[in-house]
């Protein structure tokens, strides 16, 4: 019996299946999530690790599909990687087709049956995806935490960070619950930039900070601006 291997690798984690052609799922496993450098992504280190824990006695695999969140944005030879992800294959008894996408397009495929439509991915980051049925995509957003992501994992932990440290500059009490979680999490407020920026992994770990949004309310972007230290600078009329 052929199966089929396909991979989803997001900004916090990653996951491997192996199903027949009609869809039962032989086993699944999962690895790590991405991280950014200097040098991209670490794609290929991630599929091959999800590779190594395959049951070696699968060697009639009729094809590979990687989904990988990035690699639109991030990778600057994507057909390059494939060839790479193939010769992986080729080294663990695979030899067979590899095909490589970005996860928001492979989401779409899935949901959609491979019908025409729209499909909006939100996880560690957050992209939407339109597809026309034949031949033309548009894409909003996916352009990772620093210049998007809109409603994302990571955006959400930005915004709990940022009222969280306004709370401990005593610029606003509304962050109050958040600075309180959040330190539980990452220690002292002076010291969050030094854990925080040098790790590889910041959208996951900016991520992972979402959930203390349910310790109280956001303040509202109107309620942060009114108490902002330019709004405080600023003379009343």
């Amino acid at each position: 019996m052929s199966y089929y291997v396909g991979i989803d690798i997001g900004g916090s984690g990653s996951r491997l299946a192996v199903a027949a052609a009609d869809g039962t799922v032989r086993y699944a496993r999962q690895g790590p999530g991405i991280s950014v450098s200097d040098e991209g992504v670490d794609v290929l280190g991630i599929v091959a690790t999800l590779l190594a824990v395959a049951e070696p006695e699968l060697a009639d695999v009729a094809g590979i599909g990687v989904g990988c969140s990035g690699v639109a944005s991030l990778v600057a030879q994507p057909g390059e990687l494939a060839q790479a992800i193939r010769g992986l294959a080729v080294a663990g008894n695979m030899s067979c087709p590899v095909a490589l996408a970005v996860d928001a397009a492979t989401a779409a495929l899935g949901a959609l049956a491979g019908q025409a439509g729209c499909v909006t991915a939100l996880g560690t980051g957050a992209i939407s995806v339109g597809w026309d049925g034949q031949h033309r995509w548009h894409r909003v957003d996916g352009w990772g935490h620093l210049l998007g992501d809109r409603g994302g994992g990571a955006w959400i932990g930005i915004a709990a960070l940022s009222a969280a440290m306004e709370a401990a500059d005593g610029v606003s009490p509304g962050g109050e619950a958040l600075l309180q979680a959040a330190t539980k999490r990452f220690g002292p407020s002076p010291t969050w930039p030094q854990r925080l920026y040098p790790r590889p992994d910041k959208a996951a770990a900016l991520a992972s900070t979402a959930h203390a949004n349910a310790a109280g309310p956001m303040p509202d972007k109107s309620t942060r601006l009114a108490t902002s230290p330019i709004s405080a600078a600023r003379p009343t009329m």
